[in-house]
């Protein structure tokens, strides 16, 4: 049977509205042919043309590329690249993914969304069907329900009321909210397929579709770490951030996810919006041709360090031909123009320059090398790629493409070949500081924190710069080196006191350590130097409140309430502060309103718990704790508290039994322990 130009070989898989076929092009070349049998309206043709208007733009090595499309005996079709291999929702029918291979994975279709995104597009039906497995890459498919920002029409969906599938809808998709939809969308997606590679079930499940859709609407997910212990606290926190009820709490890209990935952290307790604050402290792609971890923008200048001309590289698709060479002068003219329009970030004008460079002189090295920076910025990765392979092919010899192109390796998520071409970059030109520093975010992002260091220690032995003194912090603090970290951040802010993220870490340190003045000084900071932001507030009151500063910190948290933030731990932490100051309806209200947000939050439950004994009302606390140690059976505090209601309610039994418990589990209580046993013997006295 053949459809258009290709003949259909065989069955690769059918659903409700078509199948997809494996078929050979005009060529022999395999393609995957997707056939739609049941597009018996305009709106589901419609529906097809936003699928091929959107694809045919999309060219990223995660993304499954669009071929052709068309229109045979009134059936419409598309040819796909074949991808030979399985689904993710094929593969996890044989058990969850590897710590690892999830985030790998997840990491690249991060990568992939946020280009997608770049390009006015939204998927807005990310689940393990919708990605296909090549080797160990992972290739996002079937954009049948995105919505293309650059279409007049408005957005279709599958049904006309719901879009995505059940079980991976995000929270607004499930009540139909079709003006809620937008990126924040894809960024659930890119949490649910997490949570299926790492629990091998989709985060929202039921036994109707109404009772999925309700749940969706409503109910938090299991974390991924109470189902499988072996996650990573951070990346079962980042999972559950991606899929927050709200919008506003989720990551506020693709983009940051991946960065989360990477340097292997969950964003703040203040979502999506306060995480201004933490974007630096992705060892990430966070530039728009480099990789330097310092808050560099995605709207970054891309580098021209060694822009020297490169010399002649060989065309052999454009001969050269004498008479349609210009003069060395000009082209020189234009290649400076080139480097101008790159440097003031003006795309469209560096690409008309290049355009004419490349006429002009179809076989100087340097414009396929400006072309090169120019395709990274835009993100077309594969072609820069190629523009810088052309240059080294015929001039290995050059150090600067060796290190262009490594930049491209790593913004496909390959740092391992991105740090092979830095490491020969190095050979030819040793000593180079841009090449060391991002040598260092390579190490950095392979987990090589000591290799790291030692990179920009020979940096900073020649240049003492902020950036590289908090990326080399940070590489300590993973290597559980606090006093080292603390010096490189408290030197970053000597060197630039205007930058966020050292205080942010520094602060974080302190706070860890339990200096909390020290880490509230640093959070005030953050405040002043963002006022609008949430999370700076939010951190300050979580130091003001382990101080006892009442006052200080009911301001401090009604101020990040103001702002957004909606956590557990603002409402807990405002909520132990209003006890403390004898405010118990207000301190009662809050512990509610921090439930209603997250009703598996343990320190919630003990918290009120201890206010309800103080009230006297002690089958209301008995309860709390009960709670606290369903969710947390091995929590010792929960054992000693409940113990002192026990004993106030003279069960000197069920008293002792629970001491015994905080005391097996929790030896450091020894002394409290003993002060309340001692208390129960007088009691019996």
């Amino acid at each position: 049977m053949e459809i258009g130009p290709y003949r259909i070989q065989e069955e690769l898989a059918r659903g409700g509205a078509g199948a997809v076929y494996r078929a050979q092009g005009p060529d022999g070349a395999p393609v995957a042919l997707k056939l739609l049998t049941r597009v018996d309206s305009d709106h589901a043709r419609a529906r097809l043309l936003r699928e091929v208007e959107a694809q045919s733009r999309l060219r990223h090595p995660h993304v499954v590329r669009l071929l052709a499309a068309g229109e045979t005996h009134g059936q419409p079709w598309l040819a796909q690249e074949l991808i030979e291999g399985e689904s993710l929702d094929a593969r996890l029918r044989r058990g969850p993914l590897q710590i690892a291979a999830a985030v790998r994975l997840v990491r690249q279709l991060a990568n992939a969304l946020s280009y997608v995104h770049g390009c006015g597009v939204l998927h807005r039906d990310l689940k393990p069907g919708n990605v296909l497995l090549r080797g160990e890459d992972a290739l996002l498919t079937d954009f049948g329900l995105v919505f293309d920002e650059q279409s007049d029409e408005s957005r279709l969906t599958a049904t006309g009321a719901f879009q995505g599938t059940p079980g991976y809808w995000a929270p607004e998709q499930a009540r139909g909210d079709k003006e809620q939809v937008g990126p924040w969308t894809d960024v659930y997606g890119l949490g649910a397929v997490l949570y299926a590679c790492l629990t091998q079930r989709p985060p929202i499940d039921g036994a109707t579709l109404a009772e999925i859709v309700t749940r969706t609407r409503y109910q938090r997910p299991t974390p991924p770490r109470e189902l499988r212990r072996e996650v990573p606290a951070w990346l079962s926190e980042l999972c559950m951030r991606c899929l927050s009820v709200e919008p506003e709490e989720r990551p506020a890209s693709a983009d940051e996810v991946a960065r989360w990935l990477i340097v292997g952290e969950a964003p703040g307790q203040a979502g999506a919006r306060g995480q201004a604050l933490a974007l630096g402290a992705a060892l990430a792609l966070a530039a728009a041709v480099g990789l330097g971890v310092w808050a560099r923008g995605r709207g970054e200048r891309p580098s021209l360090a060694g822009v020297a001309a490169l010399g002649s590289v060989a065309a052999p698709e454009e001969p050269r031909d004498a008479a349609a060479s210009a003069p060395e002068a000009d082209v020189a003219a234009l290649l400076r123009e080139a480097r101008e329009a790159l440097e003031a970030a003006r795309w469209d004008a560096a690409r008309g320059v290049l355009e004419q460079a490349r006429a002009a002189a179809p076989h100087e090295a340097e414009v396929y090398r400006l072309r090169g920076l120019l395709r990274t910025a835009e993100g077309a990765l594969e072609a820069a790629h190629e523009d810088f392979e052309r240059v080294l092919a015929a001039r290995p010899e050059r150090w600067d493409a060796w290190f262009e192109r490594g930049r491209s390796f790593a913004r496909l998520d390959r740092p391992a070949e991105a740090l092979a071409d830095c490491d020969r970059a190095l050979e030819l030109q040793p000593g180079v500081l841009e090449v060391l520093d991002f040598r260092a975010t390579c190490h950095s992002m392979l987990g090589s924190y000591r290799l790291a260091i030692a990179d920009y220690d020979r940096v900073l032995a020649r240049l003492d710069e902020p950036r590289s003194r908090f990326n080399r912090g940070l590489c300590h603090a993973k290597l559980g080196e606090p006093e080292a970290a603390l010096a490189d951040f408290t030197r970053a802010i000597e060197l630039d006191p205007g930058r966020v993220r050292p205080y942010l870490y520094r602060g974080n340190l302190h706070f860890e350590r339990g200096d909390y003045a020290l880490a509230a000084a640093d959070y005030r900071r953050l405040t002043e130097l963002r006022p609008d932001e949430p999370q700076g507030f939010e951190l300050l009151g979580r130091s003001l409140v382990r101080l006892e500063r009442s006052a200080a910190t009911l301001e401090a948290l009604d101020r990040a309430v103001a702002l957004g933030a909606r956590s557990a731990t603002v409402y807990r932490d405002r909520a132990v502060s209003y006890a403390r100051l004898q405010r118990y309806p207000e301190a009662l209200e809050d512990f509610r309103r921090a439930l209603e947000v997250d009703p598996r939050e343990v320190s919630v439950f003990q918290n009120r718990g201890m206010l309800l004994v103080d009230l006297e009302r002690y089958a209301e606390a008995l309860e709390d704790f009960g709670r606290a140690l369903e969710l947390k059976p091995d929590y010792a505090h929960a054992y000693l508290e409940r113990a002192r209601c026990y004993a106030d309610l003279g069960r000197g039994a069920e008293a002792r039994a629970d001491l015994e418990r905080a005391e097996a589990l929790e030896p450091r209580l020894a002394g409290r322990v003993a002060t309340l046993r001692a208390a129960l013997d007088a009691a019996k006295r």
